[in-house]
């Protein structure tokens, strides 16, 4: 019979053994589970797959706002303009990363952007048909 090992509710490996043997050993019978699994003491769950990380090139993430956009960022409060220059100067910006929403959070509480711009630049979304603000 198939048997899951277990290390702190996680499947490190699966081994073929007689009952007895790995009742022993504190083995759970399963015929699905494999190495990365999850067991909760009741059932297994299959690992989850992360999520990767959606960057976009400086060009791309400029290509997100709309032109009065682009301008009021860079005549707004020094901070925004600190946080544009770093995303800029790294070449890339992780959609995804606490940072970025901060900045854009801070663009629309200084007025640069409208609120409901914060999704769709996060998504991705080039502004055809967003408003400008």
């Amino acid at each position: 019979m198939r048997y899951a090992i277990i290390d702190s509710g996680r499947v490190v490996n699966v081994a073929e053994a007689e009952p007895d043997f790995a009742a022993a050993r504190g083995w759970v019978a399963s015929e699905t589970a494999g190495p990365g699994w999850t067991f909760d003491g009741i059932g297994f769950a299959p690992p989850v797959e992360p999520t990767p990380k959606r960057v976009v090139s400086a060009a791309e993430f400029i290509a997100l706002f709309t032109p009065a956009e682009v301008a009021a960022q860079f005549t707004a409060d020094a901070r925004l303009m600190v946080g544009a220059m770093t995303v800029l100067g790294q070449g890339s910006c992780n959609l995804d990363s606490p940072e970025t929403a901060a900045l854009l959070g801070l663009a629309v509480q200084l007025g640069v952007l409208a609120t409901d711009r914060v999704p769709q630049i996060l998504a991705g979304t080039p502004p055809s048909s967003a408003p400008s603000t």
